[in-house]
């Protein structure tokens, strides 16, 4: 690792959501939903910091006081230009590396945010995402460098690209050099979702804390995933919301194509 790079955890988090409002501050275990993404993400290894980007809306000031809180920074920018709103959040920070993290992701696992950032400083990449061969529960994350966010900026210019961090950059993979971080065997799993986007995500998530956290620890991914295949009754919780993202696949399948033909080709020169 390049010690002298300043590797900086952006977590995306709003109030507003169409499928489930003020989501950021669901209770799970007495705390936050957003508190525990927070406190995940503190125990990477390889970070110099951690930001919340939120918006400059009124409800969302909450979010800048929850991220006070929890002895971390924040920023308040664009609520539909996303992208504008990383920048402007890692370019204030002087960040040099950027994880994308989101706040509806309470399982992040700090050991694969660690891999993802070896990986881009390793191969040198401009962008690194999990392999989508090897599709797994991890999600929610991406790891990008400062020179490769300000071209996405500059060269984004549809709405639609700026909502979405990189989707410029997802769908001109040929001219950025990405390494796809391979999950680790256990989360390569298509069965178990734990996002949470509805409320029925949010109840599986309560089941999981209530059964396995315990305060002033993380939940190790792998024993929630052990927990889930001894009570598979709870995977199907939230089998809608599963249905539901199968069905938004094709395009993101499309894209996903994209990227693994580029990288093969770059691969094989």
């Amino acid at each position: 690792m390049n010690m002298m790079e300043k590797v900086s955890i952006i977590i995306q988090a709003r109030s507003g959501s169409s499928r489930l409002s003020q989501k950021a501050f669901a209770e799970v275990c007495g705390k936050p939903l957003l508190w525990h993404v927070i406190e995940r993400a503190k125990l990477s290894k390889r970070i110099s910091d951690i930001i919340v980007a939120t918006t400059t809306r009124s409800e969302d000031r909450a979010i800048l006081e929850l991220a006070k809180s929890c002895n971390v920074h924040a920023y308040a920018g664009s609520e539909e230009d996303v992208l504008q709103r990383y920048y402007e959040a890692a370019l204030k920070n002087g960040a040099d590396v950027i994880v994308r993290m989101t706040g509806d992701c309470p399982l992040i696992h700090p050991p694969t945010v660690d891999a993802m950032i070896a990986l881009l400083q390793e191969k040198k990449a401009d962008y690194v995402c999990p392999d989508p061969r090897h599709r797994s529960l991890e999600t929610g994350l991406e790891v990008f460098t400062m020179k490769t966010l300000r071209e996405m900026h500059e060269k984004a210019v549809e709405n639609y690209q700026r909502e979405h961090v990189t989707l410029y950059l997802r769908e001109h993979p040929e001219s950025f050099k990405i390494a796809l971080h391979i999950p680790d065997q256990i989360f390569q799993r298509k069965d178990i979702r734990i996002t949470v986007d509805y409320l029925e995500d949010l109840e599986l998530i309560r089941i999981i804390y209530r059964e396995l956290y315990r305060e002033g620890e993380i939940i190790d991914l792998k024993k929630v995933v052990e927990f889930l295949d001894q009570h598979p009754e709870f995977k199907d919780l939230n089998i809608h919301a599963k249905l539901s993202k199968a069905n938004r696949l094709s395009i993101s399948d499309a894209i996903s194509e994209k990227i693994i033909r580029s990288v093969e080709k770059e691969k094989n020169g």
